[in-house]
């Protein structure tokens, strides 16, 4: 048994304390904010949380150490698929084949892969810009930050150490946050120029960074 925190973000209070059964990896909330989606990995299950009543209302068996959630189906992939992004339209989900070091862009109808980009290393973190044009890759193993642009499949890449981890494109400030597994901070990042325009020190690793819908 663990427990998933509801934080109100005006204050940081802790409105609700949920619990679940099982560890949490990752969790998910549906476009309509109706409903949270966590994993559970050493359970083989994932919970589904309902936000009007705060309680997880049901369990569902997966297949073994699910790991990362968004709200689609299931797809073929690359090797050792791991974190996602799904597109604004919910045309394309794009995966971060993590040891393999590439990234698949799966056509949501039907499944196909239509391109794979090879960034090399192991990969973390994954992000699109807001208007969908910009996807954002942390290059863990290699201490970059790889920006792809999706209409010409041409990519840039940028120092970014050590360990770039998770990433969070923040609405259209044209900022990029991204952690840093090895140190207690998260990066202030310029999309356009991938400059490094602020830290952010915080308690311990930063494991994931959801952004608030309406920014």
């Amino acid at each position: 048994m663990s427990t998933v925190s509801v934080i109100q973000t005006a204050d940081g209070a802790i409105i609700r304390r949920i619990d679940v059964p099982g560890a949490v990896h990752h969790v998910s909330v549906s476009p309509d904010g109706r409903f949270a989606v966590v994993t559970h990995p050493n359970e083989s299950a994932i919970s589904v949380i309902d936000l009007a009543s705060y309680a997880a209302v049901t369990s569902v068996s997966t297949g073994p150490l699910p790991n990362y959630a968004v709200f689609s189906r299931n797809f073929v992939t690359g090797a050792s698929p791991e974190h996602m992004v799904l597109s604004r339209d919910g045309r394309r989900l794009y995966v971060a084949n993590v040891n393999a070091g590439t990234v698949s862009e799966i056509m949501t109808e039907g499944g196909s892969t239509e391109r794979t980009f090879d960034i090399g290393g192991a990969l973390h973190g994954i992000d699109l810009s807001k208007n969908g044009q910009t996807l954002f890759v942390s290059a863990l193993d290699r201490d970059k930050l790889v920006a792809i642009n999706l209409s010409t499949s041409e990519m840039r890449e940028a120092p970014l150490g050590p360990a770039p981890y998770h990433a969070a494109a923040i609405g259209s400030t044209g900022k990029l946050y991204v952690s840093s597994a090895d140190e207690p901070n998260v990066w202030v990042i310029d999309q356009e120029s991938l400059a490094v325009r602020g830290v952010i020190a915080i308690g311990g690793k930063a494991h994931q960074i959801v952004i608030s819908p309406g920014l």
